[in-house]
């Protein structure tokens, strides 16, 4: 029976026309044939008895044709007798078949605004369940799954907002307690006003400002307002020059440092600033995960249309569960470890931004935890694309 019931709203609307139209139509000549024999006999013996007050047909001297006029007034009363009651019956019966089909058309719009309305007060954990609009047209079916898909984007938003701020908080107040600390110890005299004191105090402003900048620069990623000044760049002077401007910090730490480039690799179309941040983010990042005497290794290579650059450590590798949130904005990967190196926690969500934006993207690997890790930037060669080749 089911089957038989169109899944489009268009199909069911013509569905519910035609069976009102069939059922007051029905209900009509039921009615008709029902009660018109009856009706007409009535009429009929009215018009052959002179008692009831009307001229016998075919007697008194009336001519045919005054007998065939009153045969046609008998029958036509006989017939209105019989429609007008039908007529009210297949009113009655259009109304409740119609009411019927409509509420149940309208019933799962019902739905739909009600929890439309929990929404719009802040219930995103809000849905619309498969039971609420069980029988409904496939349009609505429809509808409800986008909704639930808009409510689960916006519950996962909201939660990232309160994240966001529980995090952007802890981030600052760190430095501010030290800065703050620092400040009330030298009113006290009891830290003395040396070049330490003074350095530790610029060491977290200067932190400070980092996060900021950085929360600036991926706002303004994420929002597209981030405008690229592309131009050529090789890829041996893109890996030569971040290579020099980290290695300092490795050696310091005791973490080498090797290359593995391939030979004539065609230049990048980037924004040079920014392809220089995307690198040396994965190598600082390389290096805050990577114990001493550990091994970083930064290799470059074209596979198609792209150019791949990989930084691959020996550090103590990712879990296949925090995989997909390496990207995120603070995600750490270990939660015991503090930003003692002067991280801010966005940098990789920065370089996946930036990869975007330069038509490409950033990807990680690992064998999982003990094992280090492997992350990959892959470039477009030809960027911004050229529409003759598409």
């Amino acid at each position: 029976m089911h089957r038989l019931i169109p899944r489009t709203l268009f199909g069911r609307l013509l569905l519910a026309f035609l069976l009102v139209f069939v059922v007051s139509g029905g209900v009509l000549v039921a009615a008709t044939e029902l009660s018109l024999p009856r009706l007409y006999d009535r009429h009929f013996m009215m018009a052959s008895d002179p008692d009831m007050g009307e001229m016998p047909m075919g007697g008194h001297g009336r001519g045919p044709d005054e007998v065939a006029a009153g045969q046609f007034l008998n029958f036509r009363a006989a017939v209105e007798g019989a429609l007008i009651p039908a007529a009210w019956a297949a009113l009655l019966a259009a109304i409740l078949v119609s009411a019927w089909l409509s509420r149940r058309v309208s019933q799962p719009l019902q739905h739909l605004a009600q929890a439309s309305q929990r929404i719009a007060v802040g219930h995103y954990e809000q849905r619309v369940s498969p039971t609420e609009i069980s029988g409904a047209p496939q349009e609505f079916v429809d509808v409800a799954g986008s909704f639930n898909q808009m409510a689960e984007r916006l519950e996962k938003t909201e939660t990232l907002r309160r994240e966001l701020i529980a995090d952007v908080s802890h981030e600052l107040r760190t430095p501010l307690t030290i800065i703050k600390g620092s400040m009330e110890g030298l009113m006290d005299g009891v830290l003395a006003p040396d070049n330490q004191t003074f350095g530790m105090v610029q060491h977290e402003a200067a932190r400070l400002e980092r996060l900021v900048n950085d929360m600036l620069q991926l706002s303004r990623l994420e929002a597209g307002k981030d405008t690229l000044e592309l131009g050529p760049l090789s890829v041996e002077t893109l890996l030569n020059g971040s290579l020099e401007s980290i290695r300092a910090a490795y050696r310091e730490k005791g973490v080498s440092l090797a290359s593995e480039l391939e030979q004539g690799l065609p230049a990048l179309q980037v924004d040079v600033d920014r392809a220089y941040q995307a690198v040396l983010n994965l190598l600082a990042n390389a290096l805050e995960y990577t114990p001493a005497g550990g091994v970083v290794t930064v290799r470059a290579r074209r596979e198609s249309e792209s150019i791949v650059i990989e930084v691959e450590d020996s550090g103590i590798g990712i879990a296949p569960g925090h995989l997909p949130h390496v990207f995120e904005r603070f995600y750490r990967v270990d939660k015991s470890r503090s930003r003692a190196q002067g991280g801010t926690g966005i940098g990789l969500a920065i370089t996946r931004r930036i990869m975007e934006a330069h038509g490409g993207r950033a990807e990680v690997t690992s064998p999982g935890l003990g094992h280090g890790s492997r992350f990959t930037l892959i470039w477009p060669i030809e960027f911004p694309p050229n529409p003759k080749k598409q």
